[in-house]
């Protein structure tokens, strides 16, 4: 009979409680079936439901078979719409297209009495990653509320040209540039009609348009010498915050964005948070594999992974190409975002709200993007599966 194994995520997790039931799943035999207990209300949290979302996409991977176990009553009898409808409204859509994008016998979703989901779910799940999911709410308990909807742009195989709900125009994706603008009006931040380059909504653009498009070289993962299908996604969620100490409680875990938090001096925060993932092999994995390997001169891995990021380092060997990620950067940068990178075994951060060149102790390099850091924690971190690029920034007073 094949083992299995438990792994609980706690009760309000920070991330590093995520992280570390990544190192302890790492510690299993690769072929053993694994149980994923997750816990209601991850959003007390900053970025824990997509850490849950990457965490689910490695033990699927990792494993001989994975069940995931939510803290819900029952699906079946006279609670089954109103467990269904709860379990729409609080997973989170990342994770949801994590988990149900690759179908698979050996992988199901119970309650904590153990009943198995209906397979009606799955279908359920991928129709809402593609749409509008939350509402403003109050957290039970808790005098902050979190300002919705979010939306999360999902594509099932990179090669497609966009995500599904995306358009693209002039080679740009043009409702990428439309969501980000519409946040900032729902936000209630006066935007000109004909916004000047410089302007927020643009940075931020161009920025997030060159990360995402990054997806297509990374996205997709080898199944026995063949190429699969590939998983990547961007994803908005806005949030509102009462003080900065409420903020740097809810980034617990990850002391780099708490101290991001801590040192705001207003008393009221409206921030955008931003995902771009994929389900590919990571940064480092698919470009040392990759013939243009040699390009990479770093002596250890955060050292290759930002020859990656801040030069024109590409391995497509092209005119022109690789400068996206060191725009990216360099837009973020003005923007004074907070950056989080998790890909292969590397977790690296960058506060673009300090002085690039002397409160972090880094300088720019030539193009004009400044170097990320590695996040400290107590233990290296296990690898996870793909790329996820995270980024903050405040929204103009």
């Amino acid at each position: 009979m094949q083992a299995s194994h438990v792994l609980n995520i706690p009760k309000n997790p920070s991330l590093w409680d995520i992280e570390l039931v990544n190192i302890k799943a790492a510690s299993l035999p690769e072929h053993d079936h694994i149980v994923l207990q997750t816990p209601r209300n991850t959003r007390r949290s900053l970025l824990a439901d997509v850490a849950i979302a990457k965490l689910i996409a490695t033990l699927h991977q990792r494993s001989g078979g994975l069940t995931f176990r939510d803290f819900y009553d029952s699906w079946t009898g006279i609670g089954t719409t109103v467990t269904h409808d709860r379990f729409l409204r609080e997973i989170d859509g990342a994770a949801a297209l994590v988990y149900c994008a690759a179908p698979s016998e050996i992988r199901h979703i119970d309650n904590r009495r153990k009943e198995r989901a209906p397979d009606s779910l799955r279908r359920d799940l991928m129709a809402h990653v593609a749409r509008t999911g939350y509402l403003e709410q109050t957290l039970e308990g808790d005098s902050a509320s979190i300002f919705g909807p979010s939306r999360t742009f999902v594509a099932i195989d990179p090669e497609y040209p966009v995500p599904p709900g995306m358009m693209i125009s002039d080679g740009k994706l043009s409702s990428l540039d439309n969501e980000i603008t519409k946040i900032y009006r729902q936000f209630g931040t006066a935007l000109k009609e004909n916004r000047l380059s410089h302007a927020p909504s643009r940075m931020l653009y161009e920025a997030l348009y060159e990360i995402f498009q990054n997806t297509f070289d990374h996205g997709r993962l080898p199944e026995n010498g063949q190429t699969g299908a590939g998983i990547r996604f961007i994803r908005f969620y806005k949030y509102i915050g009462l003080s900065n100490q409420d903020l740097a409680r809810r980034a617990r875990g990850f002391e780099p964005l708490q101290q991001y938090f801590a040192r705001r001096e207003n008393q009221q925060f409206r921030f955008l948070e931003v995902t771009v993932g994929d389900g590919g092999p990571g940064i480092l994995s698919h470009f040392s594999k990759s013939e243009h390997a040699q390009q990479l001169k770093g002596a250890d891995a955060m050292a290759q992974m930002n020859q990656i990021l801040t030069t024109n380092l590409s391995s497509k060997l092209m005119p022109g190409a690789g400068l996206g990620l060191p725009l990216a950067l360099a837009a973020l940068s003005s923007l004074r975002a907070f950056a989080s990178l998790r890909s292969d075994n590397l977790w690296l951060y960058r506060d673009f709200s300090l002085d690039n060149t002397s409160s972090q102790g880094a300088a720019i390099s030539e193009t004009g993007a400044p170097p990320l850091q590695i996040v400290p924690t107590e233990r290296p971190v296990a690898r996870m599966v793909g790329t996820h690029f995270s980024v903050l920034i405040d929204f103009p007073a």
